[in-house]
This record gives C-alpha cells, sequence and structure tokens, in this order.
C-alpha cells in the first residue's frame, strides 16, 4: 500500500520510487501555484526545475527566470526565449523609478511606486533612523517633481526621474543628515556601481519564456539587482492576467535583507490573485528558515520538494516538514535527483528523469557539457556542402531577348578571352554572421543541395557574347553558401581576438619582470654601498679570521664576587643566630580627646546572683557598681514551692 500522485492532467515530474508510478501533477490545481524546493549543491534542484519550465512552456504556461549564475541561458535560447542580461557592459536596463507600467487610467500609481522605491532604497542604503526616512520621502517626491510628475494622474505619463534625480535632491537640502544619505548613494551615481541603475528602463518582455541574468554582477549588488527585477515583473503580473510561473533561484540573496524578504513574502502571498505561481530555489536552508518571512513562503507553498540534505541541515528541515526518521536518512541517502514531493497532504519518494534530448538542453554538469561541445564541433565539421542560389540584379530590358536567344547548349564561362568553364570551387560563398543567425526565431536551413561541374560540349564560344554570357552566369549559376565556413571564420576571429589579449598579456607580464628585474639591480647596488663585502655579512661571518690576523689578548679576569658572611647575634641560649629584619613598630595613634557628647557610654553589667560567692569583679574590671535591689519578704507561694530558699 503506497500513495500516488497521478493525476489527469498536468506535468511528469518524475517516478515513485514506492510503486514505480508516474507522478504527473498540475500546480494549478492546488489551492495556491507556489512551490519551494529545499537541495544541496549538487543535488539536482537546478535540473529538476528546468525540466518543469521546459514541460510546462509546452502547455501553454510563461516562464520568467531570475538567474544568478546563467544555469538557464542555454535552455532559453534553445526554446526560443529573451535572455536579459544585466551588468556593467549590458545594455538592459531598469528605472526603479518608472511608472510606465505601473499606470493604470485615472489611477494615481506615483504612491504605491513610492513605497516600492522605499523599499529598494533601504537595501541599497542600508538602516535608516525615522528622520532619515522623512528626509529621503521628501527628496523621493522632489525628484518627481521636477519632472513636473504630482499624485494628479494626469500628470503621470511625463518621463520619471532618475536615481540621479534624487541624489541631486538630497545634495540640495540643508540638512546634516540629508548630506550624509547623498554620501552613502553617490556609489550609485558617481562611482564603482554607476551606469548599472541610473538609466532609463530599456527591457521589453516579448517571449513565453524569460531569463534574466545577473551573473556579471557581484554579490553585494545582486540583492539590490533582484529586487528592481521582481519588482519590474511583478508590475507586469499586474498589468495583464496570464498563466505564468516565476522561478526565483537562490533566493537566500533576497532572505539577507528584511525589506527584500518581505517584498518576496508579499508576492508568493498574491500571486494566486494573479494566476502567478513563485518557485523558490535555495541552498542555504538555515539562512532561509531562521526569518519569519522564510517559514511564512515555506507555508504559503502548496508544492514542497526536499532533495538531497546535509546532516547538518535535516533536523532543522525535518521540524518544519514534520519528517518521520525514515524520511530523514532517505534525505540524507539521496542520490542526485531524488528526494520527497509534497503536494498538499500527500508525498511521495521521486526520482527525476528526463529524455535524452531533454537531458542534452538542461544538463550542467561540466564535464557533459564539455562533451556536448566537443560533439557539436565535430557534426559541424562532418556536415555537407550547402549550396542556396545566389539572388541575381534583373538583366537590362534590351538584353532580355538576346539572352533568351541563346542556345540550349552554351556553357558557363566567366568571361574574358579564356572560355573556362565555371568551377564550383571558385564561386565565392555568401558568409552569413552568426548574429544574424540567432536573430531569425526559427532558424531554417535549405535543404543540402550538392553541386557538380557543368559538362562542357562547346569548348569554343563566340567573343562577341562576353557581355550575354556574364548575365547568364549571375542569372543560371548556382554559388554555394557554408554555414559551416561562416562559423569556422567566426571562430578563427575569435581565436585570433584571444591569441592577441594572450600576446598582450605575456607583454605586459615581461614588462613587469624587467621593472622588478631593476628594482633588484638598484638593491644590490645600494647594498654595494655599505661596504666592501658588496652587502650586509652574516653573523657567523664576523667570527671567522679571513686575515689571518693576529689573536687578541686575553680579557683581564672578572673580580671574584663573595657574599657577605651573617652577622653572629648572641642570644639568651648562647646559638649563633644570623641577622633577620627588623619590623619598625608603627607609632602609636595619639587618641583624640572626644566631646562628652560622643563618648560612649558603657553598657550596663548585670551580676550573677548564684555565682557571686565564687566569683567577683574587680573595681577595675567593673566601672559602675549596680545596686544590689533589696530583699523582698518571701510570700507563702514561694515558700510552699522552695522559690528563693538556695
Amino acid at each position: 500500500v503506497s500513495s500516488d500522485l497521478s493525476d489527469d492532467k498536468g506535468i511528469m515530474y518524475g517516478i515513485n520510487e514506492h510503486n514505480g508510478s508516474l507522478v504527473i501533477f498540475d500546480r494549478f490545481s492546488m489551492q495556491n501555484y507556489n512551490s519551494v524546493v529545499f537541495a544541496t549543491a549538487g543535488a539536482g534542484k537546478s535540473y529538476l526545475i528546468k525540466l518543469e519550465a521546459l514541460r510546462s512552456l509546452m502547455l501553454g504556461t510563461e516562464i520568467i527566470v531570475i538567474d544568478p549564475e546563467n544555469e538557464y541561458r542555454d535552455l532559453c535560447e534553445a526554446s526560443g526565449g529573451q535572455y536579459i542580461a544585466f551588468g556593467y557592459g549590458e545594455a538592459s536596463k531598469i528605472n526603479p523609478f518608472d511608472l510606465s507600467l505601473v499606470l493604470d487610467e485615472g489611477e494615481n500609481a506615483l504612491n504605491s511606486k513610492v513605497l516600492s522605491v522605499h523599499k529598494l532604497l533601504k537595501i541599497m542604503l542600508g538602516a535608516m533612523d525615522p528622520i532619515e526616512e522623512s528626509i529621503l520621502d521628501r527628496a523621493v517626491m522632489d525628484a518627481y517633481k521636477m519632472k513636473g510628475i504630482t499624485p494628479d494622474p494626469d500628470t503621470q505619463t511625463k518621463e520619471a526621474p532618475l536615481i540621479e534625480d534624487l541624489y541631486k535632491s538630497l545634495v540640495g537640502m540643508e540638512e546634516v543628515k540629508a548630506q550624509g544619505l547623498a554620501a552613502r548613494m553617490e556609489k550609485y551615481i558617481k562611482g564603482s556601481f554607476a551606469g548599472i541603475f541610473n538609466q532609463k528602463t530599456t527591457v521589453d518582455l516579448k517571449s513565453p519564456f524569460v531569463v534574466f541574468g545577473i551573473r556579471n554582477l557581484e554579490e553585494s549588488m545582486r540583492p539590490v539587482a533582484m529586487h528592481i527585477i521582481l519588482d519590474y515583473i511583478w508590475t507586469v503580473v499586474k498589468k495583464e492576467l496570464r498563466r505564468r510561473i516565476l522561478v526565483v533561484d537562490e533566493a537566500w540573496y533576497l532572505m539577507q535583507y528584511p525589506d527584500s524578504a518581505e517584498f518576496l513574502r508579499g508576492i508568493v502571498k498574491r500571486g494566486r490573485k494573479y494566476y502567478l505561481g513563485v518557485t523558490t530555489i535555495t541552498q542555504d536552508v538555515d539562512d532561509f528558515l531562521a526569518t519569519p518571512y522564510g517559514k511564512e513562503i515555506v507555508t504559503n507553498s502548496s508544492i514542497q520538494i526536499l532533495l538531497k540534505q546535509h546532516s547538518a541541515a535535516i533536523d532543522q528541515i525535518g521540524e518544519v516538514f514534520y519528517l518521520s526518521e525514515g524520511e530523514k536518512q532517505l534525505l540524507l541517502a539521496a542520490d542526485k535527483g531524488e528526494g520527497i514531493f509534497f503536494a498538499g497532504k500527500n508525498h511521495v519518494a521521486i526520482r527525476v528523469v528526463a529524455s535524452e534530448d531533454e537531458h542534452k538542453i538542461i544538463t550542467s554538469n561540466p564535464e557533459e557539457v564539455m562533451k556536448l561541445k566537443a560533439q557539436a564541433k565535430l557534426l559541424l565539421q562532418k556536415q555537407p556542402v550547402v549550396a542556396t542560389p545566389k539572388p541575381v540584379l534583373p538583366p537590362v530590358e534590351d538584353e532580355v531577348e538576346e539572352i533568351q536567344n541563346l542556345p540550349p547548349s552554351l556553357p558557363l564561362t566567366k568571361g574574358g578571352g579564356d572560355e573556362k568553364p565555371v568551377e564550383v570551387s571558385e564561386v565565392v560563398p555568401t558568409v552569413v554572421p552568426v548574429a544574424e543567425i540567432k536573430k531569425e526565431t526559427p532558424l531554417i536551413v535549405p535543404a543540402p543541395v550538392i553541386v557538380e561541374p557543368p559538362k562542357v560540349d562547346v569548348p569554343v564560344v563566340d567573343n562577341s557574347r562576353q557581355r550575354f554570357e556574364t548575365v547568364v552566369e549571375e542569372k543560371s549559376a548556382p554559388t554555394t553558401t557554408n554555414v559551416q565556413d561562416s562559423l569556422q571564420k567566426r571562430i578563427a576571429e575569435m581565436e585570433t581576438l584571444e591569441k592577441a589579449k594572450i600576446d598582450e598579456h605575456k607583454i605586459k607580464v615581461a614588462e613587469e619582470a624587467k621593472v622588478v628585474a631593476a628594482q633588484e639591480e638598484e638593491k644590490k647596488k645600494l647594498s654595494g654601498t655599505l661596504g666592501n663585502f658588496g652587502s650586509l655579512p652574516k653573523y657567523q661571518d664576523l667570527f671567522v679570521n679571513k686575515d689571518k690576523l693576529p689573536p687578541l689578548p686575553p680579557l683581564p679576569p672578572l673580580p671574584k664576587f663573595e657574599a657577605p658572611k651573617a652577622e653572629v647575634v648572641p642570644t639568651k641560649n648562647n646559638l649563633p643566630t644570623t641577622n633577620k629584619p627588623i619590623f619598625v613598630e608603627p607609632p602609636k595613634e595619639v587618641k583624640v580627646p572626644q566631646p562628652p557628647q560622643l563618648t560612649k557610654k558603657p553598657a550596663p553589667v548585670f551580676e550573677d546572683k548564684s555565682s557571686t560567692n565564687n566569683l567577683q569583679t574587680s573595681k577595675s574590671e567593673t566601672k559602675i557598681e549596680e545596686k544590689k535591689p533589696e530583699e523582698k519578704p518571701m510570700s507563702d507561694y514561694d515558700k510552699l514551692f522552695g522559690n528563693g530558699i538556695v
């Protein structure tokens, strides 16, 4: 008896390891469309998500991916998607102040945009106190006012400001804290991060499969870029209702900051209303689950996928997902692509399986990728010659009739005095640039045509027909266009460029070596000025008699030291003793007379009647003598019990 997850619709995620059935599931049939994937590095989490994206794409679902390591680029290009790269030299830019996508007819989009800008600025500038937040809010509104944008919806169609405008607004304020905020923002305007976020928006989503690549950015810039991209995607999702899946790979970048973590949590909780399913992938389980936002993302995801886990994180995973000891051991001993698939209340052990063609596209194993590239290079070299007809310009009108009247057996010649048939090897191929091949989607390659040289029956041709033969050649002579040659030419150009860079680097290294050698030579010259030795002598060389000089006279003997003898002091027992340290007695304290008000009264001393005969206190010990109480006559009661009788 085992659980089963075979649905009538959806995509296949893998094979159920309990009973060998197929795990076919539709995430859009659940109460929400979100999923989380936890696994160690190299456990196959990206492999699983690529497979899900490729199969969902064939069923009409749009895919949007935030890719920190460019793992999805090959899949995007193979499926005809749109790859958008962010970096210093990239053309793709997003202005975080842009209102064009948020704007709806008759709606004030400025206030909501200012709130999202505040969250972004907290990530960029760090923690701020309430006074700094109020100054920043005033500066943001001033930046929009400088562009003529106000809360009036009619003015919000104008060009949006840039981060540079916000910087100018802060610099123009008189507050000291405003100058501090401007100094913290300066690196994004003039410093090392300039030119990345301070640009107008150039991104336009045109494909059902879009990948945002941020590998060219430094790790400190990735949270900022991911927040800007998420904000842009969220505005696109709200603008038009479609069935979409958003994949956030390495989500722990966003969980480092409370504002970005809260923003991701908000998208996960509100995505169901806009037909959006968010897939969150991470390998740092501790960082993800340490924040309350991470736990909320897990609880708001109907699908949870756990692949191979590390022993240090298995206890926390088991506590969050209520795993049994057997399930913990399964995750610890799991192989690549194996784990547990949670769908609502059901969960099964799963093994991810892909076809051979899918595996070639989605694999990220470096060894397999190198083999696939080598195989592709060999296939290009073994391809047959592909020939396509060369475009021919139409002949002049008065020559058309004469061309048509040419004898059919006329061979094709190159013109000139020598009537030589045209060889295939002499035809200049048409080179197609690689950039033009990538732009056309899909690429339609014509069927290969094997061109043979024409047979020559008539070797002599009248020279007067040279003008017409040239036109005939341009019209009817086929030309070969070899895509392989164009690719090889491109590869040769790249290799030449790479070789030039290597040579330049070698020259630079040689120049640096020359500089180091010159510095060493200067050190030697400097050390030569210290003496005749050319350099400082070693410590052992100081004691070597190189010049065979006579030995130095011996040093005079040191005076003998005798310890002082102890003085003998006579004692009562006539025993010799040594002097002992004499301790000086401290001077006696002089008692200052106190006034009678501060003198202590002696405590009264009570005498025991029973011990008066044995112990008598002297007058020196008792300063005050107590008067004896008068004896009272015994009562009859005392006589009866013997009280007072000694």
